[in-house]
């Protein structure tokens, strides 16, 4: 049975949690149960309890963190490629102006690597780990934190759960005495007013049950708000816990403080704290040491007039040219006593046919992607930081007192555990022994009352005595059941103190025989 309700648990929780948000940004987790044991009140708080949900969402930008500073020690990439269209017109550089009788496509693209390297990237490495390794010590902390306030919301609710069980035995005594009254009043050998009074003690007993019965509904809500999923207020709590002697073997003082000065969540997370902020002072002081850059590119780009008349008068106009100039060299070397070296030339070679137009037109024809290369491009940068503005000293000086106050953090946290520890061992073993004396008030209690109710029936003693006795079992009652949780919530002090579930059993159900 109690499989299958675990069972029922978690797949209402899975289908809870697939449904969509509302409007304002998120599901309203609502699920009803019949019965709710302490382990599958932790369950649920660990799945739907916003605040620690908070800590475990900060778990993965911390691992993509750690990869970041890992991508540092790669070169970085960027690849652009561009299209460009220039109309026909004028253009201004200054005060020249060039008149373009043709418009044009263009093309380009580059292909940039840059890597840099320095003291700096194996900082911010470390400085990585050392951030997430305190993100989940935190998360651990918030963790063990949630299950404390989980298991002492669930020890209140329990305990409003057995004040209304008191309640009633309380009612149950006002009935049976208003029975045994009203009977001995119809025989008359009771004074009416005795009947009378019992109508009082009845009628407080019931407003006695119906306070604890709303103190019951307010504690159940108070915990689905811990479980973060709403649960309403109609289940039964089903753990039960031992009152045992807590001096148990090899269970002292010492041990315990020793145990919550090395395993504490709390004082964990604030000792990978100090460790990250320590990482942050060598962030700090890693920028005083030089860096590289490394710089490459290839890149290319295309140029095609779309005016191919303009194309070939330009062409032929600069055949042209090349043609009359080297006539005229030619003419001068003839001129010459000594003919200049290299003349004459075969001045035909300039003069352009229809195959020369249309061979020069095809190299035109590039757009948009026979790119004309540029030649590759690499650079290496070593930076030597000489003076900044006492920036430097500033970020560093900042990051030591960060670390110096992370330090001192921890420290406090420590002699705070070592008095929180050592107070509620102290407090949990006066509890038991204040259980063990409360008990014995209770069952003599109840023995005086059985006695009192004996010769109230007989005619031996007044209602009075009666009275006397019922008030008396119901304040031993209400102290014993202080004095059990009492106990219970020291233990789970001790337990926050140490940082440590210690000796409480919290898997499902508990046998219902143990006494509570």
């Amino acid at each position: 049975m109690k499989q299958l309700f675990g069972i029922g648990i978690l797949t209402a929780v899975l289908a809870v949690q697939a449904q969509p948000g509302t409007a304002q940004g998120g599901p309203q987790v609502e699920m009803a149960v019949d019965a709710l044991s302490l382990a599958d009140a932790l369950l649920l708080a660990r799945q739907n309890n916003p605040v620690y949900r908070q800590f475990e969402n900060d778990q993965p930008r911390a691992e993509w963190a750690v990869r970041e500073a890992y991508g540092q020690f790669v070169p970085s990439a960027r690849a652009n490629a561009a299209l460009a269209y220039e109309g026909v017109g004028s253009q201004t550089f200054g005060s020249l102006v060039s008149e373009g009788s043709t418009d044009y496509r263009r093309s380009s693209y580059s292909v940039t690597l840059n890597y840099a390297l320095s003291a700096e990237t194996f900082a911010r490495l470390d400085g990585s780990k050392a951030g997430r390794d305190a993100t989940y010590a935190r998360t651990n902390a918030a963790a063990f934190n949630m299950e404390t306030a989980v298991t002492r919301q669930y020890l209140a609710s329990l305990r409003a759960q057995d004040a209304v069980r008191v309640a009633e035995r309380q009612l149950e005594r006002a009935r049976t005495n208003h029975e045994i009254t009203s009977a001995r009043v119809e025989a008359g050998v009771a004074l009416p007013t005795d009947r009378k009074q019992t109508e009082v003690d009845l009628g407080r007993a019931e407003i006695a049950v119906l306070r604890a019965e709303n103190n019951l509904r307010a504690e159940k809500l108070r915990l689905s708000e811990q479980l973060g999923v709403q649960v309403g207020a109609e289940f039964a709590l089903t753990s039960q816990f031992e009152i045992f002697d807590p001096a148990a073997p090899g269970v002292t003082r010492d041990t315990l403080v020793s145990r919550a000065l090395e395993e504490h969540p709390n004082l964990r997370a604030l000792r990978a704290d100090e460790d990250a902020r320590g990482a942050d002072v060598w962030t700090a002081r890693s920028q005083y040491f030089p860096s590289l850059n490394v710089f490459a590119q290839w890149a290319g780009f295309t140029r095609q007039a779309m005016n191919e008349q303009f194309v070939v008068d330009q062409y032929q106009a600069s055949a042209a040219n090349r043609y009359q100039s080297c006539s005229l060299f030619n003419d001068i070397s003839d001129g010459l006593s000594q003919p200049l070296e290299g003349f004459p030339q075969d001045c035909s070679r300039y003069i352009v046919d229809d195959e020369d137009i249309q061979q020069f037109l095809s190299t035109n024809n590039v757009w948009p992607w026979n790119f004309t290369n540029q030649p590759f491009f690499i650079q290496a940068q070593i930076s030597i930081p000489v003076f900044q503005g006492f920036t430097r000293q500033r970020q560093v000086e900042q990051a030591r007192v960060q670390a110096d106050n992370a330090f001192e953090s921890t420290r406090a946290e420590e002699l705070r555990l070592q008095t929180a520890v050592t107070t509620a061992y102290d407090s949990l073993m006066t509890s038991y022994d204040v259980v063990e004396i409360e008990q014995a008030n209770l069952t003599v209690a109840q023995e005086q009352r059985e006695l009192a109710q004996e010769r109230y029936s007989l005619g031996a003693a007044p209602y009075l005595e009666l009275l006397q006795a019922e008030e008396s079992l119901a304040t031993a009652e209400r102290d014993y059941l202080n004095a059990v949780y009492d106990f219970h919530n020291n233990l789970s002090s001790l337990e926050n103190s140490v940082g440590a579930r210690l000796m409480r059993d919290v898997q499902g159900e508990a046998d219902p025989n143990r006494s509570r």
